[in-house]
């Protein structure tokens, strides 16, 4: 590999704030981790939405203060959170009467009033939201309100619905003993180069399966994360990074709130694994040391592949083993980053700005360079890197469309190469059909409806079909 030093940038590390925004609803990339909360109005953990908007209460000219009663809420697709509420007060006394209009964006909606409610605040000076409906697909989005001139939003996350596993080339249920609701999958190879899943359902459950048994197994409850990489497969439980073939947690002087971790492996073969904790805090550890290190704090977002880890603070990529900036003339608002590996051997990194704009670098020209608007996600693996816009998925590289016949309604795609060596895409429309495309078609193809999770990784591809419509 001829992976090359990019030009390093030292920032100033104490620029304050940095912007929510909302991902496709996608894993960072097949390498990273999936989690999530059960629905619990003002939950901790969410699941992996790259940036955290924090509830800070808004200040109006009038005087007027508005503040959600939690940061951030989540739950599980096809379900409701439930709970949420504002409350407006001035001059530290509850406003009584005053207006406040919700509003929710990535698909969410309120039970009987679509995306917008209107209420006025009782004499404590709350207003309550109805009932939140989440979408079969889940993903990020937010929930803003806004009363005599101040507004303030929190983040919604939430995982995909539970479902089946099926196979995108076969087309078959993906191993025996499946229990039906899983709703996140991570995919490996094991040490023997069998396919080694991981899978987290609705409620929680972790399960477990390789091409080798060929059968799903149940491993434990209460767990809120899974990630899988380059043989290891990890997940959360009671805020610890635990060994998916051991149980055993995967590191000594673990903090005890990771909610979410991404794997790769260093350049000496050693496997590299970052932490995020429930307060954003940034912990990396290796399977040399076995210790986990805290790095830094208000880290909005984590990524990792092919040897390569890096995080979002605000608004900027760093790498995970010096701190320093990925790359120079970045646009300082960075809200998701994928990486891969091009066919040169440089790192190949795309990144997602909170205003939709698309970034790409590599380490050989180490500079950042602003692609296009208007994009929705983005995706790479195995030296491809994609993005969704208007609907459609584009070559990162060219800017081209990136196989014909696609319906024009992509909000979620993942990338691997498939067992015959072309490359595997698999995307998501906005009404829940899965479709897949090789590079040696060049042509996609509907493979799927009702399916809210696709996931690839290892030459694998699959999705989930579930029996629930929402």
């Amino acid at each position: 590999m001829k992976d090359k030093d990019p030009k390093y940038v030292d920032h100033d590390m104490t620029r304050a704030g940095y912007a929510h925004a909302r991902g496709s609803g996608e894993p960072l990339s097949p390498d990273g981790v999936l989690s999530r909360r059960t629905i619990v109005a003002g939950a901790a953990w969410a699941i992996p939405a790259v940036t955290m908007a924090v509830a800070t209460p808004a200040f109006a000219s009038s005087g007027s203060v508005v503040q959600f009663n939690s940061a951030r809420y989540s739950g599980v697709g096809c379900s409701s959170i439930t709970g949420v509420s504002v409350t407006v007060s001035k001059n530290g006394a509850a406003s009584a009467g005053a207006p406040v209009t919700l509003t929710l964006s990535a698909g969410y909606s309120f039970a009987g009033s679509g995306t917008t409610y209107s209420g006025v605040t009782s004499s404590s000076g709350i207003v309550s939201a109805p009932a939140i409906n989440i979408p079969m697909q889940g993903g990020s989005g937010t929930i803003s309100a806004v009363s005599n001139g101040a507004s303030v939003s929190s983040s919604l996350s939430a995982s995909p619905a539970g479902g089946t596993v099926f196979n995108v080339e076969s087309g078959s249920v993906y191993g025996s003993n499946q229990p039906s609701t899983l709703s996140l999958v991570a995919i490996t190879k094991d040490a023997s180069g069998y396919e080694y899943l991981v899978g987290l359902t609705s409620d929680n459950f972790l399960w477990r399966m390789t091409s080798q048994s060929g059968q799903w197994v149940k491993i434990t409850n209460e767990t809120t994360g899974i990630a899988a990489a380059d043989g290891l497969a990890v997940y959360i439980r009671n805020g610890l990074v635990l060994d998916a073939s051991t149980g055993t947690a995967f590191g000594t002087a673990q903090p005890g709130t990771i909610y979410r971790a991404v794997v790769t492996t260093d350049a000496a073969g050693y496997k590299y694994l970052l932490g995020l904790t429930s307060d954003n805090f940034l912990w990396r550890m290796t399977s040399q040391s076995g210790q986990w290190v805290k790095i830094t704090n208000e880290t909005t977002g984590i990524a990792a592949a092919d040897g390569l880890a890096v995080y979002i603070r605000n608004g900027l990529v760093l790498d995970a083993s010096t701190g320093l900036a990925y790359g120079s003339s970045q646009p300082g608002t960075f809200a998701r980053a994928v990486v891969t590996t091009d066919a040169a051997g440089y790192k190949y990194l795309l990144g997602l700005t909170s205003d939709n704009f698309l970034w790409r670098m590599t380490s050989q020209s180490g500079q950042w360079v602003k692609i296009t608007n208007e994009t929705t996600g983005i995706a790479a693996a195995d030296g491809l890197a994609v993005y969704i816009r208007n609907g459609l998925v584009l070559d990162a590289s060219t800017g081209s469309v990136f196989g014909s016949s696609q319906p024009g309604t992509f909000n979620q795609v993942v990338v691997t190469t498939s067992s015959g060596g072309y490359m595997r895409l698999v995307a998501r429309t906005s009404d829940s059909d899965v479709w897949t495309m090789t590079t040696q078609s060049g042509a996609w193809t509907r493979v799927s409806g009702n399916a809210p999770t696709i996931a690839a990784g290892s030459g694998l591809a699959i999705y989930t079909q579930s029996s629930t419509t929402c």
